[in-house]
């Protein structure tokens, strides 16, 4: 009975903890990704809890800190211009986001058709990403600037061309094009991996049945790209959410704080006003609006498509 008892411990054991092979095994596992959890705990995770402790002190980013409690996030929660930033965000979200896609997903479509110049027109569309965000808003400034290329085509057609970077609604919409031409590539790219990663028979059954290239994309393309289409959507959105460098770099938040944006409000409070405190707290209270939107997103899209 004893040794029946001993025998029933040890398969326990082993089931639990596996045989010291096993344990080598992912003791290596474990090895491996070390680095980038050390990583992640010091440039990610650690930041997140000292920001976390400056949102409630007050006081310059070099200097001693008084505990304040929470009247910072009560001075970010009732001032209203921070709800002009964040309204700032979503107008670029709404605006930004669906041309975007669309545009993304009509050159995957075009570029999933294999051909002899396939590879000249995937090496055009790269080239943006390549492009630095700040080399980027330098050449879209100068195209958008009062002299121009886009005036002067503007000027060559009869329209009066308006000066871009100075007016609320011109300027907001320099940022778009320059976040959609930027942004676009990286959607392409994931668009025609999840394109060509669907199998053909869908479509010769599609073929059979006689469906249309409107119905084959509705019911067999649009159904299999979920994922990935919620992937782009999600991301577009955070990084919408988190938009600074063509700020700063084309409009530097204006005219009249019409481009001005959350993160831009958290570089302003932190490096010029030196309001680290204030800051912090903003930083939290955007940190937790960008997850509950993710969430959400998640949350509608729940669910897989199978056939």
């Amino acid at each position: 009975m004893k040794e029946k008892n001993t025998d029933t411990v040890s398969t326990i054991v082993t089931k639990k903890y596996g045989t010291k092979a096993r344990q080598r095994e992912m003791l290596s596992g474990y090895l491996f990704i070390l680095p980038f959890m050390l990583f992640l705990i010091t440039f990610s995770l650690l930041p997140i809890i000292m920001t976390f402790i400056q949102s409630f002190q007050t006081g310059g980013t070099v200097g001693p800190r008084t505990f304040v409690g929470l009247q910072n996030y009560v001075k970010i929660l009732t001032d209203r211009q921070y709800y002009d930033y964040l309204l700032n965000n979503f107008l670029y979200i709404i605006m930004s986001l669906p041309v975007g896609q669309f545009i993304a997903f009509g050159l995957a479509l075009y570029l999933k058709k294999t051909s002899k110049l396939s590879p000249f027109f995937e090496t055009v569309y790269f080239m943006p990403l390549l492009i630095s965000m700040v080399a980027a808003s330098m050449i879209m400034s100068y195209m958008f600037s009062v002299n121009g290329p886009i005036n002067y085509l503007l000027e060559i057609i009869g329209i009066d061309a308006p000066n871009w970077l100075n007016k609320t609604e011109t300027a907001r919409i320099v940022i778009v094009i320059l976040e959609i031409w930027k942004g676009c590539t990286f959607y392409i790219y994931i668009y025609v991996a999840a394109l060509r990663g669907i199998p053909n028979d869908f479509y010769e059954v599609g073929l059979i049945e006689g469906a249309n290239p409107w119905q084959m994309l509705r019911k067999v393309t649009l159904p299999l790209m979920r994922n990935s289409i919620l992937l782009c959507i999600v991301m577009s959105t955070i990084w919408q959410l988190q938009l600074f460098d063509s700020v700063f770099t084309t409009t530097n938040g204006g005219p009249l704080n019409s481009t001005k944006t959350v993160v831009f409000a958290i570089y302003e409070l932190t490096f010029k006003n030196n309001l680290t405190g204030l800051g912090a707290a903003l930083s939290m209270l955007f940190l937790l609006v960008i997850l509950l939107i993710t969430a959400l997103q998640l949350r509608l899209n729940k669910g897989d498509i199978e056939y």
